[in-house]
């Protein structure tokens, strides 16, 4: 099966207070592993590892990933959800979205990956350090 090589979508980032609405897409886009070794991965607003996601402790958090890849189901595992992962984290069809809720409430570093394959983009809460 030939690769995709969708164009990548930045993530959209809107806060108001402390609310934060995070729109990410998920696409199979080639990327580079090594000088002139281009391999085609399943990404993260087109990146390996995908955003980092920087949280005032204490936000009030609404994600929704968007599923472009046309050929497959992807999902997300937030480790700094406290949500019931069974729920929250159940795969995306082809051409759908699935949002998530949560409370940053935890300051650290959390990984967030596909799940159920590990890819290591990250998550920060800030003990309460308003972001831009």
């Amino acid at each position: 099966m030939k690769p995709l090589n969708q164009s990548p979508q930045p993530m959209r980032v809107t806060r108001h207070g402390d609310t934060v609405h995070i729109q990410m897409d998920t696409e199979e886009t080639e990327v580079t592993i090594a000088p002139g070794v281009r391999f085609p991965a399943w990404t993260f607003d087109g990146t390996v590892p995908g955003p980092v996601i920087y949280l005032d402790q204490g936000a009030h958090v609404t994600l929704t990933l968007h599923n472009l890849d046309p050929r497959m189901a992807h999902s997300i595992d937030l480790h700094a959800a406290l949500v019931p992962p069974n729920e929250d984290f159940g795969p995306v069809l082809r051409g759908h979205s699935k949002t998530i809720r949560f409370v940053a409430n935890v300051p650290g570093v959390f990984i967030s990956h596909f799940a159920p394959l590990v890819r290591a983009p990250g998550m920060i809460h800030h003990p309460r350090r308003n972001l831009p």
